[in-house]
């Protein structure tokens, strides 16, 4: 089976013109945010709240593995716990856009008033817990908390530098570089190391790898037990991806 058009069979310029666009979205947020944090004249006393400060008084919700957040559009939320993927559609294609861990608020898009958010779907990748809180109220924070639009802002640089890696990664013109590449940022994201052997805890299945690349299922599953016979990565008891050497895993890229 080939590989999907939405990535790899479209050009590389169509490829880095719809990350770049979403690169621009969160660069717009930066900015919009920190002027609204630099509005107070104690930006550098103030202590940065945690996320789950922000998020308190909310009620805690529960998404079952594979189950979608149905009313997304109005309201910011935060993840209290499991893993929730944010997928978009390109052509009729599925791609995961980004994959959100515990603590992190979301989609920082509307936080920032920048893109809507209506062609993004949420799907839980294992029993997740999350909090809502409607948009308007979030943005009452941010104008009268500095602490909330650093919050804010942290977070939006680390979803630039994702936007960043992704870039790095689909300029890997083969699935081979491709998947070897992903699952190393996957392994440092979500991975615990233990005596130099990296097991990555995130519930991720093939198929969601191959949302990540563009690729299709059947090239991605095959990519990674050709990884398996080589020695390069594994599974443990857990059903976990185990790479028991990053730095070789890096060396095939």
């Amino acid at each position: 089976m080939s590989e999907r058009v939405n990535w790899n069979s479209i050009s590389n310029e169509a490829l880095l013109a719809e990350i770049g666009r979403r690169e621009l979205d969160l660069r717009s947020g930066i900015g919009e945010a920190a002027v609204v944090g630099s509005q107070s004249d104690n930006l550098e006393q103030e202590p940065m709240p945690s996320p789950a400060s922000l998020f308190a008084l909310q009620p805690e919700l529960t998404l079952e593995k594979g189950e979608k957040i149905t009313r997304s559009t109005g309201f910011i939320f935060l993840l209290s716990s499991g893993y929730i993927a944010s997928y978009s559609f390109i052509n009729g294609e599925r791609n995961v856009q980004y994959i959100y861990a515990p603590d992190e608020i979301f989609p920082l898009q509307n936080a920032s008033r920048v893109v809507s958010e209506q062609d993004i779907v949420y799907r839980a990748l294992n029993i997740a817990t999350y909090k809502a809180m409607p948009k308007v109220e979030f943005d009452g924070l941010m104008q009268s908390d500095s602490g909330v639009a650093r919050v804010v802002v942290k977070q939006m640089e680390e979803r630039l530098a994702f936007l960043t890696e992704r870039i790095d990664v689909l300029q890997q013109r083969k699935a081979y570089g491709q998947v070897a590449y992903q699952l190393t940022i996957l392994a440092v994201r979500f991975g615990k190391c233990s005596e130099g052997v990296w097991s990555i805890s995130l519930p991720l299945g093939h198929q969601e790898i191959a949302d990540l690349l563009g690729l299709t299922r059947e090239t991605t599953s095959r990519t990674i037990s050709l990884l398996k016979r080589q020695g390069l990565v594994s599974y443990n008891k857990w059903h976990q991806l185990v790479i028991p050497n990053l730095e070789a895993l890096r060396g095939v890229i």
